[in-house]
This record gives structure tokens, C-alpha cells and sequence, in this order.
């Protein structure tokens, strides 16, 4: 069975186990949503590599939740443009998702200079001046957490929040769209990672905030459904074990999403569907053809 088919069938199969129905309805929209054509013969195959339930499910945050990856580009640019160094957005796009150390080397690789420690305080900022004045909200995800939110509380699934970026910048993001008291565990990517070794970072993309996560969740990384929109959230997310879920928005649609079990264009409409019993999911005509295959260059984070 081809790859991306084989994770659908994997992901579809999840909402056949499923012990609660908040599951099933969940893993049913998205494999709605991904037009994939699934039957029960393949599921049956698929059984033994199948987990019972998901358990959470753990939103990233810039790019996800909020639309900042362009105020972060403003940053960027105008950081630069102080030691005359010039930035395009379109060679920042392929630098979203990484850490402002490793944009920032990458950064003097590619341009062929040498730039001072003091670029990343310029930066930050500016930025932080940027995300005060007011973030655009993702609002399909950000109806998918309350909806999830609101469900959860009844079936026992667990919301958690990954970000690469510092606590400070988490609260402030969340408090502006309205999810601060939501996310039963927060996992700063920046801050809270330091019971973590390694000599190349442990931000994204290592796995070890999705592991971190997990363990303060309490549930195992297979059983957490993960929702990323760069190549090295989903690098991160699918290395740590999870059901890695691509939603990749406009400066993120040419990154490298190999790694993920499914891609998906928006979060808009994921509810839709849910009236259409599980067995229509199975039958032969669920929809089309479609399971986005991207192959683009994989870029470090």
C-alpha cells in the first residue's frame, strides 16, 4: 500500500477503534476532509499497527493558532536592514518554523556574512512590540480547540499546546485569542526543555517537546494527534511517535511534509461531515483521489 494511503487507512482506522465518539468524530472529519477513497478491507489489514483511541490532541501555535509569521518577517527584515543586509519573504518562507539561532545562521550562510548576537535582541524586539500591537487569529483552529474543548470535558480528551517559542510569547498570543484557560499542559520549546541533552538543541525540530508533552499528559506520544504547519513542527511531531497532522498556510505550502500521516489544506469545515455514519467513511466512494504528496526542500529549524 503506497505510503500517504497507508496513513490514511492508519488514521481512518483510529476512528473505527475508537471508544468514545468525540474520537471517531474527530478522525472522521479529517480523513473526510483529505478526500481519500478508504474501505473496510484495507482497515482490516491495517488492525494490528493500529492504537486503541487517541487520548490528546496538541496544537502548535504560531501558524496554527495565530497568523504571526509575517510580523515575524517584519522583524526579520528590518533587524537586518540595520547592518545592510537585505531579507526577501521569499527567502524567509523556507526558514518559518525554526528557531531565531538557527534563521539566523542560516541567514549568514546564505548570505555570505557575519552578523552580531545583538541581530537576535533587535529582532525580538521588534517583534515583541509587533505581536502586542495585535495577532491575526486562525479561526478555524481556534474554533476546532473550543469545539475540542467543550467535548473533552465530557469524553476525558486532553488538550496541550507546543510551541517553539518562549512562554512569554505563548501567553500573549493565547491571551489575545481568547484560549489562555484552555490547554491542559503548556510545553515552551525555549523555556521548558532543559531536563533535555543534546548538543545540536532541543527545540524543533528534535521531538523532545511532543515527548514532553506527552509525559506531562500523561498518555503515550501514538496516542496524541498532533496539528503542525512547517516542516520542522511536523519533523518534531512525527519523530516523537504522534499522529502528525500538516496544515501548512501560505509562506509554509512549499516546505517538506513527507514525515506527515496527513496534509491538509485548512482546518475550515472539519465538522461538516459528521453526520455521515462510520460506515459511509469505508465504502468506495468517499471522495476523490486526493492525499497531498509535497516534496519539496526539508529545512533545518
Amino acid at each position: 500500500m503506497p505510503k500517504a494511503r497507508r496513513a490514511l487507512s492508519w488514521i481512518a482506522g483510529c476512528a473505527v477503534w475508537a471508544a468514545q465518539p468525540l474520537f471517531s468524530l474527530i478522525l472522521t472529519s479529517l480523513t473526510l476532509l483529505s478526500g481519500a477513497q478508504l474501505n473496510a478491507t484495507e482497515i482490516e489489514r491495517e488492525k494490528t499497527i493500529l492504537p486503541t483511541q487517541i487520548k490528546a490532541v496538541i496544537f502548535d501555535c504560531d501558524g496554527v493558532l495565530v497568523d504571526t509569521e509575517y510580523l515575524k518577517y517584519s522583524a526579520w527584515k528590518e533587524a537586518l536592514s540595520q547592518h545592510g543586509v537585505t531579507l526577501s519573504l521569499d527567502e524567509y518562507a523556507p526558514l518559518v518554523g525554526h528557531t531565531r539561532r538557527r534563521i539566523l545562521s542560516s541567514l549568514e550562510r546564505s548570505k555570505k556574512v557575519s552578523l552580531p548576537e545583538t541581530v537576535l535582541t533587535v529582532q525580538n524586539n521588534l517583534y515583541s512590540h509587533l505581536q502586542r500591537e495585535g495577532v491575526a487569529p486562525i479561526d478555524p483552529a481556534i474554533s476546532l480547540v473550543q469545539r475540542l474543548s467543550q467535548e473533552g470535558a465530557k469524553s476525558g480528551l486532553k488538550l496541550a499546546l507546543a510551541s517553539s517559542a518562549s512562554r512569554a510569547e505563548i501567553s500573549c498570543n493565547l491571551k489575545q485569542i481568547g484560549l489562555e484557560n484552555v490547554f491542559t499542559v503548556i510545553v515552551s520549546g525555549r523555556d521548558d526543555l532543559a531536563a533535555y541533552k543534546d548538543d545540536e538543541g532541543t527545540n524543533k525540530p528534535k521531538p523532545y517537546i511532543y515527548i514532553e508533552a506527552a509525559r506531562q499528559l500523561g498518555v503515550d506520544p501514538s496516542q496524541c494527534l498532533t496539528f503542525e504547519d512547517t516542516s520542522a513542527g511536523i519533523t518534531a511531531a512525527a519523530g516523537a511517535g504522534t499522529i502528525a497532522i500538516a496544515v501548512p498556510n501560505q509562506l509554509t505550502k512549499q516546505h517538506d511534509f513527507s514525515q506527515a500521516s496527513l496534509i491538509l489544506d485548512s482546518l475550515d469545515g472539519l465538522f461538516d461531515n459528521t453526520n455521515r455514519p462510520i460506515d459511509l467513511l469505508f465504502s468506495n466512494n468517499v471522495g476523490g483521489q486526493k492525499t497531498q504528496d509535497t516534496s519539496s526542500n526539508d529545512i533545518d529549524k
